[in-house]
C-alpha cells in the first residue's frame, strides 16, 4: 500500500455477470477503466451492462 492511497478491489468486467459490489472499487475492461467511488455501488447485468447506484 502506498502511503495515503487506499487499497481497493479491482474487478475484470469480462469475469462478471450478475455480480454486484460497493465502492470504492475499480472496474477494468480492455478499453476502459471505471472508478466506483465510496457511497456508490454497481451491478453487472447478464449482457455486461454496468448499473451504478448512489446511496441516498
Amino acid at each position: 500500500m502506498t502511503r495515503g492511497a487506499p487499497d481497493v478491489p479491482v474487478y475484470r468486467l469480462a469475469q462478471l455477470a450478475g455480480d454486484h459490489a460497493a465502492g470504492p472499487a475499480i472496474l477494468e475492461e480492455d478499453y476502459f477503466t471505471c472508478r466506483v467511488l465510496d457511497g456508490w455501488s454497481f451491478v453487472i447485468g447478464d449482457a455486461g451492462d454496468i448499473l451504478l447506484n448512489r446511496k441516498a
